[in-house]
């Protein structure tokens, strides 16, 4: 497997993959051991399953490029960040 050329959206993907237990605290999700980025990795997509078509998939209009921008889009996930800065600034 070859090194692939680590780009911006990259490495912001890679660095919020190492971040997840702070995006979902409620699931639990092992400790990450690499302090870095890693050096070799592939990226894939996912293909929808037409058994799965009315139930778990995503419309074309809400999927996007990146990890980073799917979770900008979530609505719920930007409600939860809110909250917390909010708290976070109102301790401090």
């Amino acid at each position: 497997m070859k090194a692939p050329e680590i780009t911006e959206e990259l490495k912001n993907d890679l660095k919020a993959l190492q971040m997840r237990a702070a995006i979902d605290p409620k699931r639990f999700y092992k400790k990450n051991d690499r302090k870095g980025l890693p050096k070799y990795f592939q990226v894939g997509t996912i293909e929808d399953s037409p058994a799965d078509f009315y139930h778990a998939r995503i419309p074309k209009k809400e999927r996007k490029k990146t990890i980073v921008d799917e979770l900008l889009a979530d609505s719920e996930f930007r409600r939860y960040l809110q909250f917390h800065f909010n708290v976070v600034i109102w301790v401090l």
